[in-house]
Protein backbone atom coordinates (compact mmCIF):
# COMPACT_ATOMS: atom_id res chain seq x y z
CA UNK A 1 0.00 0.00 0.00
CA UNK A 2 1.28 3.39 -0.90
CA UNK A 3 3.18 5.69 1.40
CA UNK A 4 2.54 9.20 0.02
CA UNK A 5 5.19 11.88 0.40
CA UNK A 6 3.87 15.05 2.00
CA UNK A 7 4.68 18.55 0.83
CA UNK A 8 7.17 18.85 3.67
CA UNK A 9 9.02 15.85 2.28
CA UNK A 10 8.25 13.58 5.22
CA UNK A 11 7.18 10.08 4.21
CA UNK A 12 3.91 8.61 5.33
CA UNK A 13 3.89 5.72 7.80
CA UNK A 14 5.51 2.55 6.47
CA UNK A 15 5.50 -1.02 7.71
CA UNK A 16 2.67 -3.31 8.82
CA UNK A 17 -0.72 -2.50 7.30
CA UNK A 18 -4.27 -3.57 7.96
CA UNK A 19 -7.36 -2.93 5.86
CA UNK A 20 -11.03 -3.72 5.48
CA UNK A 21 -13.06 -3.30 2.28
CA UNK A 22 -16.57 -3.84 1.00
CA UNK A 23 -17.55 -5.03 -2.49
CA UNK A 24 -18.74 -2.50 -5.02
CA UNK A 25 -20.58 -2.92 -8.32
CA UNK A 26 -22.63 -5.61 -6.55
CA UNK A 27 -19.90 -8.24 -6.98
CA UNK A 28 -19.23 -10.22 -5.00
CA UNK A 29 -22.40 -9.35 -3.13
CA UNK A 30 -21.72 -11.41 -0.08
CA UNK A 31 -18.39 -10.76 1.57
CA UNK A 32 -16.32 -8.24 3.49
CA UNK A 33 -12.64 -8.31 2.62
CA UNK A 34 -9.85 -8.03 5.16
CA UNK A 35 -6.11 -8.00 4.69
CA UNK A 36 -2.89 -7.77 6.64
CA UNK A 37 0.42 -7.05 4.99
CA UNK A 38 3.66 -5.17 4.82
CA UNK A 39 5.02 -2.39 2.61
CA UNK A 40 7.90 -0.01 3.28
CA UNK A 41 7.85 3.10 1.11
CA UNK A 42 10.87 4.46 3.05
CA UNK A 43 13.13 1.58 2.07
CA UNK A 44 16.45 2.92 0.74
CA UNK A 45 16.62 0.56 -2.23
CA UNK A 46 14.83 1.08 -5.54
CA UNK A 47 13.00 -2.27 -5.37
CA UNK A 48 12.44 -2.31 -1.63
CA UNK A 49 10.07 0.66 -1.74
CA UNK A 50 8.16 -0.77 -4.68
CA UNK A 51 7.07 -4.14 -3.33
CA UNK A 52 4.53 -5.06 -0.70
CA UNK A 53 2.86 -8.26 0.48
CA UNK A 54 -0.66 -9.04 1.66
CA UNK A 55 -2.65 -11.93 3.05
CA UNK A 56 -6.23 -11.29 1.91
CA UNK A 57 -9.38 -13.05 3.02
CA UNK A 58 -13.14 -12.59 2.67
CA UNK A 59 -15.38 -13.48 5.57
CA UNK A 60 -18.67 -15.28 4.79
CA UNK A 61 -21.65 -12.96 5.13
CA UNK A 62 -24.85 -14.19 3.54
CA UNK A 63 -26.62 -11.52 1.51
CA UNK A 64 -29.98 -11.72 -0.19
CA UNK A 65 -31.31 -10.08 -3.31
CA UNK A 66 -34.95 -10.33 -4.33
CA UNK A 67 -36.77 -10.09 -7.64
CA UNK A 68 -40.45 -9.69 -8.43
CA UNK A 69 -41.95 -10.26 -11.88
CA UNK A 70 -44.77 -7.79 -12.49
CA UNK A 71 -45.77 -9.07 -15.88
CA UNK A 72 -44.31 -11.05 -18.74
CA UNK A 73 -41.22 -8.93 -19.32
CA UNK A 74 -40.95 -6.36 -16.52
CA UNK A 75 -39.05 -7.21 -13.36
CA UNK A 76 -38.03 -5.35 -10.21
CA UNK A 77 -34.86 -6.38 -8.37
CA UNK A 78 -33.77 -5.37 -4.87
CA UNK A 79 -30.00 -5.83 -4.68
CA UNK A 80 -28.46 -5.99 -1.23
CA UNK A 81 -24.72 -5.42 -0.90
CA UNK A 82 -22.96 -5.20 2.46
CA UNK A 83 -26.25 -4.44 4.16
CA UNK A 84 -27.21 -1.68 1.72
CA UNK A 85 -30.20 -2.27 -0.55
CA UNK A 86 -30.97 -0.73 -3.90
CA UNK A 87 -34.01 -1.31 -6.06
CA UNK A 88 -33.74 -1.51 -9.85
CA UNK A 89 -36.59 -1.96 -12.33
CA UNK A 90 -36.04 -3.44 -15.77
CA UNK A 91 -38.46 -2.80 -18.60
CA UNK A 92 -38.72 -5.40 -21.36
CA UNK A 93 -36.19 -7.41 -19.41
CA UNK A 94 -36.74 -10.74 -21.15
CA UNK A 95 -38.70 -12.39 -23.89
CA UNK A 96 -41.82 -14.34 -22.90
CA UNK A 97 -40.87 -17.75 -21.55
CA UNK A 98 -42.11 -20.58 -23.77
CA UNK A 99 -42.06 -24.18 -22.56
CA UNK A 100 -43.31 -27.05 -24.72
CA UNK A 101 -44.93 -24.54 -27.03
CA UNK A 102 -46.82 -22.86 -24.18
CA UNK A 103 -46.12 -19.26 -23.23
CA UNK A 104 -45.82 -19.13 -19.46
CA UNK A 105 -47.33 -16.24 -17.55
CA UNK A 106 -44.79 -15.49 -14.82
CA UNK A 107 -46.69 -12.55 -13.35
CA UNK A 108 -46.36 -12.43 -9.60
CA UNK A 109 -43.44 -14.86 -9.36
CA UNK A 110 -41.04 -13.91 -6.56
CA UNK A 111 -37.41 -14.98 -6.47
CA UNK A 112 -34.78 -14.80 -3.75
CA UNK A 113 -31.05 -15.11 -4.41
CA UNK A 114 -28.77 -15.79 -1.45
CA UNK A 115 -24.98 -15.59 -1.88
CA UNK A 116 -22.37 -16.68 0.62
CA UNK A 117 -18.77 -16.12 -0.42
CA UNK A 118 -15.46 -16.83 1.29
CA UNK A 119 -11.88 -16.88 0.02
CA UNK A 120 -8.24 -16.58 0.99
CA UNK A 121 -5.32 -15.37 -1.06
CA UNK A 122 -1.71 -14.33 -0.97
CA UNK A 123 -0.84 -11.16 -2.93
CA UNK A 124 2.25 -9.30 -4.05
CA UNK A 125 1.86 -5.57 -4.73
CA UNK A 126 4.15 -3.65 -7.06
CA UNK A 127 4.22 0.17 -6.88
CA UNK A 128 5.83 1.34 -10.15
CA UNK A 129 6.13 4.95 -8.96
CA UNK A 130 7.69 4.16 -5.60
CA UNK A 131 7.03 6.90 -3.05
CA UNK A 132 6.24 9.60 -5.61
CA UNK A 133 3.61 12.03 -4.39
CA UNK A 134 -0.02 11.07 -5.25
CA UNK A 135 0.72 8.52 -8.00
CA UNK A 136 2.93 6.54 -5.62
CA UNK A 137 -0.22 4.88 -4.35
CA UNK A 138 -0.91 3.21 -7.70
CA UNK A 139 -0.05 -0.49 -7.79
CA UNK A 140 -0.26 -3.71 -9.71
CA UNK A 141 -1.28 -6.77 -7.70
CA UNK A 142 -0.83 -10.45 -8.39
CA UNK A 143 -1.19 -13.65 -6.43
CA UNK A 144 -3.31 -16.73 -5.90
CA UNK A 145 -6.78 -17.22 -4.39
CA UNK A 146 -8.71 -20.20 -3.08
CA UNK A 147 -12.41 -19.55 -2.67
CA UNK A 148 -15.94 -20.89 -2.51
CA UNK A 149 -19.24 -19.22 -3.38
CA UNK A 150 -22.56 -20.79 -2.44
CA UNK A 151 -25.58 -19.65 -4.43
CA UNK A 152 -29.16 -20.39 -3.36
CA UNK A 153 -32.01 -19.37 -5.69
CA UNK A 154 -35.67 -19.82 -4.76
CA UNK A 155 -38.61 -18.99 -7.04
CA UNK A 156 -42.10 -18.97 -5.58
CA UNK A 157 -45.40 -19.17 -7.44
CA UNK A 158 -47.79 -16.38 -6.46
CA UNK A 159 -50.51 -17.34 -3.99
CA UNK A 160 -53.07 -16.17 -6.55
CA UNK A 161 -51.86 -17.44 -9.90
CA UNK A 162 -52.79 -15.35 -12.96
CA UNK A 163 -55.40 -16.79 -15.29
CA UNK A 164 -52.86 -18.46 -17.57
CA UNK A 165 -50.53 -19.16 -14.67
CA UNK A 166 -47.25 -21.02 -14.87
CA UNK A 167 -48.92 -23.76 -16.91
CA UNK A 168 -47.17 -26.60 -18.70
CA UNK A 169 -49.12 -28.49 -21.35
CA UNK A 170 -47.65 -31.96 -21.24
CA UNK A 171 -46.91 -33.28 -24.75
CA UNK A 172 -49.42 -35.93 -25.65
CA UNK A 173 -51.57 -35.02 -22.67
CA UNK A 174 -54.48 -34.11 -24.93
CA UNK A 175 -56.86 -32.13 -22.76
CA UNK A 176 -54.78 -32.23 -19.56
CA UNK A 177 -52.80 -29.21 -18.41
CA UNK A 178 -50.46 -29.16 -15.42
CA UNK A 179 -48.80 -26.61 -13.17
CA UNK A 180 -47.19 -26.32 -9.76
CA UNK A 181 -49.77 -25.25 -7.24
CA UNK A 182 -49.96 -21.70 -5.97
CA UNK A 183 -47.39 -20.86 -3.31
CA UNK A 184 -45.04 -23.73 -4.26
CA UNK A 185 -41.29 -23.20 -4.31
CA UNK A 186 -38.68 -24.24 -6.89
CA UNK A 187 -35.13 -24.17 -5.55
CA UNK A 188 -31.69 -24.33 -7.15
CA UNK A 189 -28.35 -24.45 -5.37
CA UNK A 190 -24.86 -24.12 -6.77
CA UNK A 191 -21.48 -24.43 -5.09
CA UNK A 192 -18.64 -22.78 -7.00
CA UNK A 193 -15.25 -23.82 -5.67
CA UNK A 194 -13.01 -21.43 -7.49
CA UNK A 195 -9.24 -21.11 -7.28
CA UNK A 196 -6.56 -19.67 -9.48
CA UNK A 197 -4.12 -16.84 -10.12
CA UNK A 198 -5.23 -13.25 -9.52
CA UNK A 199 -4.25 -10.13 -11.46
CA UNK A 200 -5.42 -6.59 -10.86
CA UNK A 201 -4.70 -2.97 -10.13
CA UNK A 202 -5.29 -0.76 -7.13
CA UNK A 203 -4.76 2.66 -5.65
CA UNK A 204 -4.13 3.81 -2.08
CA UNK A 205 -5.02 7.42 -1.28
CA UNK A 206 -3.72 9.02 1.90
CA UNK A 207 -6.31 10.66 4.15
CA UNK A 208 -4.73 11.42 7.52
CA UNK A 209 -1.40 10.20 8.79
CA UNK A 210 -1.57 6.38 8.44
CA UNK A 211 -5.19 6.24 7.30
CA UNK A 212 -5.91 5.66 3.62
CA UNK A 213 -8.70 4.81 1.23
CA UNK A 214 -7.96 1.99 -1.16
CA UNK A 215 -9.48 0.58 -4.34
CA UNK A 216 -8.99 -2.86 -5.90
CA UNK A 217 -10.11 -4.16 -9.28
CA UNK A 218 -9.06 -7.50 -10.68
CA UNK A 219 -10.02 -11.02 -11.66
CA UNK A 220 -9.27 -14.55 -10.53
CA UNK A 221 -8.70 -16.85 -13.47
CA UNK A 222 -10.50 -20.07 -12.63
CA UNK A 223 -12.78 -22.75 -14.05
CA UNK A 224 -16.46 -22.28 -14.82
CA UNK A 225 -19.09 -23.17 -12.21
CA UNK A 226 -21.52 -25.98 -12.94
CA UNK A 227 -25.10 -26.65 -11.89
CA UNK A 228 -26.18 -30.26 -11.32
CA UNK A 229 -29.63 -31.84 -11.66
CA UNK A 230 -29.58 -32.99 -8.05
CA UNK A 231 -29.26 -29.38 -6.90
CA UNK A 232 -32.51 -28.27 -8.56
CA UNK A 233 -35.51 -29.15 -6.42
CA UNK A 234 -39.03 -29.19 -7.86
CA UNK A 235 -41.92 -30.04 -5.50
CA UNK A 236 -43.37 -32.95 -7.48
CA UNK A 237 -45.93 -33.52 -4.73
CA UNK A 238 -47.45 -30.13 -5.56
CA UNK A 239 -48.25 -30.79 -9.22
CA UNK A 240 -51.81 -29.93 -10.17
CA UNK A 241 -53.82 -30.96 -13.22
CA UNK A 242 -56.78 -29.51 -15.06
CA UNK A 243 -58.97 -31.77 -17.21
CA UNK A 244 -60.63 -29.48 -19.74
CA UNK A 245 -62.56 -31.79 -22.06
CA UNK A 246 -65.19 -29.72 -23.82
CA UNK A 247 -64.15 -26.67 -21.86
CA UNK A 248 -62.50 -24.78 -24.73
CA UNK A 249 -59.07 -24.92 -23.13
CA UNK A 250 -60.20 -23.11 -19.98
CA UNK A 251 -59.19 -24.39 -16.56
CA UNK A 252 -61.53 -23.18 -13.85
CA UNK A 253 -60.39 -25.55 -11.12
CA UNK A 254 -57.14 -27.40 -10.47
CA UNK A 255 -56.60 -30.75 -8.76
CA UNK A 256 -53.60 -31.92 -6.76
CA UNK A 257 -52.45 -35.17 -8.36
CA UNK A 258 -52.47 -38.09 -5.94
CA UNK A 259 -51.50 -41.42 -7.46
CA UNK A 260 -52.38 -43.13 -4.16
CA UNK A 261 -56.04 -42.10 -4.34
CA UNK A 262 -57.10 -42.68 -7.95
CA UNK A 263 -60.90 -42.61 -7.46
CA UNK A 264 -60.93 -39.29 -5.61
CA UNK A 265 -58.36 -37.73 -7.92
CA UNK A 266 -60.46 -38.86 -10.88
CA UNK A 267 -63.55 -37.34 -9.31
CA UNK A 268 -61.68 -34.11 -8.64
CA UNK A 269 -60.51 -33.92 -12.24
CA UNK A 270 -64.07 -34.47 -13.41
CA UNK A 271 -65.07 -31.28 -11.59
CA UNK A 272 -63.68 -29.35 -14.58
CA UNK A 273 -66.26 -30.88 -16.87
CA UNK A 274 -69.16 -30.87 -14.43
CA UNK A 275 -68.44 -27.30 -13.40
CA UNK A 276 -68.56 -26.29 -17.06
CA UNK A 277 -71.92 -28.00 -17.49
CA UNK A 278 -73.33 -26.52 -14.31
CA UNK A 279 -72.32 -22.98 -15.29
CA UNK A 280 -72.97 -23.24 -19.04
CA UNK A 281 -74.55 -19.93 -20.10
CA UNK A 282 -78.04 -20.23 -21.51
CA UNK A 283 -78.24 -23.89 -20.53
CA UNK A 284 -76.15 -24.93 -23.58
CA UNK A 285 -72.81 -26.70 -23.22
CA UNK A 286 -70.80 -27.31 -26.40
CA UNK A 287 -74.04 -27.09 -28.38
CA UNK A 288 -75.84 -29.61 -26.14
CA UNK A 289 -78.89 -28.53 -24.06
CA UNK A 290 -78.03 -29.08 -20.40
CA UNK A 291 -80.87 -27.18 -18.72
CA UNK A 292 -82.48 -30.31 -17.28
CA UNK A 293 -79.20 -31.51 -15.80
CA UNK A 294 -78.53 -28.06 -14.35
CA UNK A 295 -81.96 -28.11 -12.71
CA UNK A 296 -81.31 -31.58 -11.31
CA UNK A 297 -77.98 -30.44 -9.90
CA UNK A 298 -79.60 -27.46 -8.22
CA UNK A 299 -82.44 -29.59 -6.85
CA UNK A 300 -79.98 -32.08 -5.38
CA UNK A 301 -78.71 -29.47 -2.94
CA UNK A 302 -75.13 -30.73 -3.38
CA UNK A 303 -72.06 -28.70 -4.24
CA UNK A 304 -70.00 -29.33 -7.36
CA UNK A 305 -67.39 -31.43 -5.56
CA UNK A 306 -70.00 -33.73 -4.06
CA UNK A 307 -71.75 -34.06 -7.42
CA UNK A 308 -68.46 -34.93 -9.11
CA UNK A 309 -67.65 -37.53 -6.46
CA UNK A 310 -71.04 -39.21 -6.86
CA UNK A 311 -70.75 -39.23 -10.65
CA UNK A 312 -67.21 -40.60 -10.59
CA UNK A 313 -68.21 -43.33 -8.14
CA UNK A 314 -71.10 -44.25 -10.39
CA UNK A 315 -68.99 -44.45 -13.55
CA UNK A 316 -66.01 -46.21 -11.93
CA UNK A 317 -67.89 -48.60 -9.66
CA UNK A 318 -70.89 -49.25 -11.88
CA UNK A 319 -74.45 -49.67 -10.68
CA UNK A 320 -77.24 -47.14 -10.73
CA UNK A 321 -76.63 -43.44 -11.30
CA UNK A 322 -77.22 -40.92 -8.48
CA UNK A 323 -80.89 -40.57 -7.49
CA UNK A 324 -81.02 -36.95 -8.65
CA UNK A 325 -79.60 -37.88 -12.08
CA UNK A 326 -82.87 -38.04 -14.08
CA UNK A 327 -84.10 -37.06 -17.51
CA UNK A 328 -80.53 -36.41 -18.71
CA UNK A 329 -80.00 -36.16 -22.50
CA UNK A 330 -77.98 -39.11 -23.87
CA UNK A 331 -75.32 -36.75 -25.23
CA UNK A 332 -74.64 -35.41 -21.72
CA UNK A 333 -74.63 -38.90 -20.29
CA UNK A 334 -72.02 -39.96 -22.83
CA UNK A 335 -70.00 -36.76 -22.33
CA UNK A 336 -69.79 -37.18 -18.55
CA UNK A 337 -69.00 -40.88 -18.64
CA UNK A 338 -66.30 -40.38 -21.26
CA UNK A 339 -64.80 -37.49 -19.33
CA UNK A 340 -64.64 -39.48 -16.10
CA UNK A 341 -63.23 -42.52 -17.88
CA UNK A 342 -60.56 -40.39 -19.55
CA UNK A 343 -59.76 -38.72 -16.24
CA UNK A 344 -59.33 -42.13 -14.64
CA UNK A 345 -57.09 -43.23 -17.49
CA UNK A 346 -54.98 -40.11 -17.08
CA UNK A 347 -54.52 -40.65 -13.35
CA UNK A 348 -53.72 -44.34 -13.74
CA UNK A 349 -51.34 -44.16 -16.67
CA UNK A 350 -50.09 -40.62 -17.10
CA UNK A 351 -49.27 -39.18 -13.69
CA UNK A 352 -45.79 -40.69 -13.69
CA UNK A 353 -45.33 -39.43 -17.24
CA UNK A 354 -46.22 -35.95 -16.01
CA UNK A 355 -43.59 -36.23 -13.30
CA UNK A 356 -41.10 -37.49 -15.89
CA UNK A 357 -41.85 -34.42 -18.01
CA UNK A 358 -41.15 -32.18 -15.03
CA UNK A 359 -37.90 -34.07 -14.55
CA UNK A 360 -37.12 -33.38 -18.19
CA UNK A 361 -37.98 -29.71 -17.65
CA UNK A 362 -35.49 -29.61 -14.79
CA UNK A 363 -32.82 -31.23 -16.96
CA UNK A 364 -33.46 -28.69 -19.72
CA UNK A 365 -33.15 -25.82 -17.23
CA UNK A 366 -29.85 -27.18 -15.90
CA UNK A 367 -28.52 -27.63 -19.44
CA UNK A 368 -29.43 -24.07 -20.43
CA UNK A 369 -27.93 -22.59 -17.26
CA UNK A 370 -24.66 -24.48 -17.76
CA UNK A 371 -24.51 -23.33 -21.36
CA UNK A 372 -24.45 -19.73 -20.08
CA UNK A 373 -22.04 -20.54 -17.24
CA UNK A 374 -19.38 -22.26 -19.31
CA UNK A 375 -17.84 -18.95 -20.39
CA UNK A 376 -17.68 -17.66 -16.81
CA UNK A 377 -14.05 -18.46 -16.07
CA UNK A 378 -13.04 -15.13 -14.53
CA UNK A 379 -14.14 -14.32 -10.98
CA UNK A 380 -14.16 -10.50 -10.67
CA UNK A 381 -13.23 -8.55 -7.54
CA UNK A 382 -14.13 -4.88 -7.16
CA UNK A 383 -13.82 -3.33 -3.71
CA UNK A 384 -13.44 -0.07 -1.90
CA UNK A 385 -12.20 0.25 1.65
CA UNK A 386 -10.11 1.91 4.30
CA UNK A 387 -6.68 0.85 5.62
CA UNK A 388 -4.18 1.89 8.23
CA UNK A 389 -0.42 1.58 7.99
CA UNK A 390 1.40 1.46 11.32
Amino acid sequence: MAGIVTSAGAADYSGLQFGVGVPILAWPASSINWFVGYANKEHPSFWGKRFGFRADFATPLTQESRAHVYDENNIHVDIKVAGISRGISFKNAFDPVVLYGTELDLSGVNARVGINDRRFGGLVDFYPFGNTSVVGGFRFSGGYYIGQMNLDVRARNPDNLPQNGVVIDIPGGDSVRTRLQAGSMVRGRMNWRYSGPYGGIGWDIGVYRGFKFFFDAGVISTYAPKLYDRNVEIPYNKIQACFDVGNAGSCNSWVNLDIDDIPQTTANLAVNVIDGIFNAPGGVYNGIPVGLLQAAMVASGLDINQIATEMAHWVLAGGAPPSWYVNVPPQINTLIQNAIAQAQGFVESDVMRVIDEYHKTRTDIVRDVNRHLRDLQLYPIFRLGVMYRF
